[in-house]
């Protein structure tokens, strides 16, 4: 009786033991599958949340944004854009705001003239949703425009958006036209990278070519990021020291286009006297702005450079139109 009950006991021990494992390695293997299914679901969530936003200027920025429109990154795409962000603080802002500090600052070192009419920047953005794109783009060049209205500076800002070629390519691809739009930029950046290979990455890969990119021209400088990052913020210190001359000395030359004599003004004189006169040649650039801009044939253009340069011809155009027609009634005056 006592061994078959302690057989009994046995058995009955074993099969729990059994059960137990099987529990055990049941949930651990249960474990792991949710675990690779929601990492798969996380990375996957990663690639269609994150936009890029391209800001063409000359500088040239990209700052990767989260579904929250929180900025995350910063890459500087040429050496004018390392100068110009190397004292910003952009990660962890919003992206308008973050915006404003790039526009801000690059008004601060003259890449965007408040006394110039020939001023261009390029919006571009990069999300695997089109909708998603093109809201983006919109609401930023939005931002912009809004941010120099109140500055009273006039400025072409475009949204670059998908071109013909670059839809029929994403359509050849069968993939985004965001995803072309990155692939785009990347082969811009370095043109020994093929679209074939490139379509077969994915957006976080792409990005990645790109930062690869940025880093290996950084590094052929042979310094530290530290010792970059000063040298930057000095050259930095020193464009925006040239700029409040220039400044400065346009101010000065408004005057004398006036024939004032601010000499025997006082400071208050002069001040206010320099906000009138600075006030008159704004409505003109308001006005050369517009004419600009209604014969600028640039539709879709990533480079800011290049739609200066045409606003630059047809500046000249105007400027020799109205030399050679300055009896023509109602003739808008361009002042250089």
């Amino acid at each position: 009786m006592n061994n078959y009950t302690y057989d009994s006991m046995n058995s009955r021990n074993i099969i729990i033991l059994f059960l137990v494992a099987g529990v055990i390695g049941f949930g651990y293997y249960a474990y792991q599958y949710v675990f690779k299914v929601q990492k798969e679901i996380v990375e996957k969530r990663q690639e269609e949340v994150y936009s890029y936003l391209n800001l063409s200027i000359n500088p040239d920025i990209q700052l990767t944004v989260d579904e929250d429109n929180i900025v995350k990154d910063v890459v500087s795409l040429n050496e004018d854009a390392d100068v110009l962000t190397s004292d910003l603080l952009l990660n962890d802002l919003n992206v308008e705001e973050a915006t404003d500090n790039i526009i801000d600052s690059a008004i601060t070192m003259g890449y965007i003239d408040e006394f110039s009419s020939v001023n261009a920047i390029v919006v571009s953005a990069i999300n695997e949703t089109e909708e998603i794109r093109n809201e983006l783009e919109l609401r930023i060049k939005n931002r912009i425009n809004t941010n120099l209205e109140t500055k009273k500076i006039y400025a072409v800002v475009t949204n670059y958006g998908v071109s013909d070629e670059l839809k029929e390519k994403a359509t050849l691809y069968d993939i985004s036209n965001g995803k072309m739009l990155l692939i785009d930029k990347a082969i811009t950046l370095n043109k020994d990278l093929k679209e074939e290979d490139l379509v077969n990455l994915s957006i976080n890969e792409i990005q990645q070519e790109i930062k690869d990119q940025v880093k290996e021209r950084q590094q052929i400088q042979n310094k530290t990021n530290e010792e970059i990052k000063l040298e930057n913020q000095n050259k930095k210190e020193e464009i925006i020291n040239k700029r409040k001359e220039q400044v400065e000395n346009i101010k000065q030359d408004l005057l004398n286009k006036a024939n004032i004599n601010s000499n025997n003004m006082t400071n208050q004189q002069k001040e206010d006297t320099t906000n009138t006169v600075i006030e008159k040649r704004k409505e003109e650039i308001k006005e050369e702005s517009i004419i600009i801009e209604e014969k600028l044939n640039i539709i879709k253009e990533k480079d800011a450079t290049i739609i200066k340069e045409e606003m630059e011809n047809i500046k000249e155009t105007i400027i020799d139109n109205n030399t050679n027609n300055t009896t023509k009634p109602n003739n808008t005056t361009i002042t250089r």
